[in-house]
């Protein structure tokens, strides 16, 4: 009896640091937006953005459509690595060369959707502030560290 109470009491402990160390990560990747979105805004960007599926004329970036997509993707991110930490062997490999590719597929993408070349700049910089303490966060850990 002591023994399962024991048992049961070690995966609660488990769940909720994992949670916490998950939690943490999000937090910081949007601490990160957040803060060069408004180094971005006080320098003078205009962080105009061209919409998904539009050929409408470029719309200013709202600050909680960036903290959106960062928890989306962050999410998104989070799961990926479970999955690879699961399923697939060299977790870590793989998950950086994922992360790599993820990042220079998106920084095409802020290139192709932006209104100026500054616009853009600013934007990578958000994915980088996003990625870095996710990715690192991640691969400081056992990727299986969510199974």
């Amino acid at each position: 009896m002591i023994q399962k109470m024991f048992i049961l009491s070690t995966t609660v402990q488990s769940v909720r640091s994992r949670t916490m160390f998950v939690f943490g990560l999000l937090t910081s990747a949007v601490a990160g937006v957040v803060i060069v979105f408004f180094v971005a805004k006080a320098t003078g960007a205009n962080l105009k953005v061209t919409p998904e599926f539009s050929s409408s004329a470029p719309k200013d970036l709202p600050l909680e459509e960036a903290i959106a997509a960062t928890l989306a993707l962050s999410i998104l991110g989070v799961f990926l690595a479970w999955g690879i930490g699961k399923f697939l062997p060299h977790p870590k490999i793989i998950f950086l060369v994922g992360a790599i590719i993820g990042m220079i597929g998106y920084g095409a993408l802020a290139f192709a959707k932006a209104d100026a070349i500054g616009d853009a700049l600013w934007l990578n910089a958000m994915h980088f502030a996003a990625a870095i303490p996710l990715v690192g966060g991640l691969l400081s850990q056992r990727i299986d560290y969510f199974s």
